[in-house]
């Protein structure tokens, strides 16, 4: 849109008014739309991310102890 954001202002409604973002208005939809869907991904990966570390500990666990149980040597 020609501009840079600058975080640390504090904008008034009239500034906003007057950047005229209704003529932008498919591009900031499309935007908003791909920062949902990236969020979402990210956030899914995350929940699978920790579901899967959490099994690997207690899965490992599990077959050494039973190895041990047998009598069987696990080499890694």
């Amino acid at each position: 849109m020609g501009r840079e954001y600058d975080s640390l202002k504090q904008y008034k409604v009239a500034e906003l008014i007057n950047c005229h973002f209704i003529v932008y208005n498919q591009l900031i939809d499309s935007i908003l739309s791909s920062a949902i869907e990236a969020y979402g991904i990210e956030h899914r990966f995350r929940k699978i991310q920790s579901f899967w570390t959490e099994r690997e500990f207690k899965l490992s666990e599990h077959i050494l102890g039973n190895a041990r149980k047998a009598g069987q040597l696990i080499r890694y």
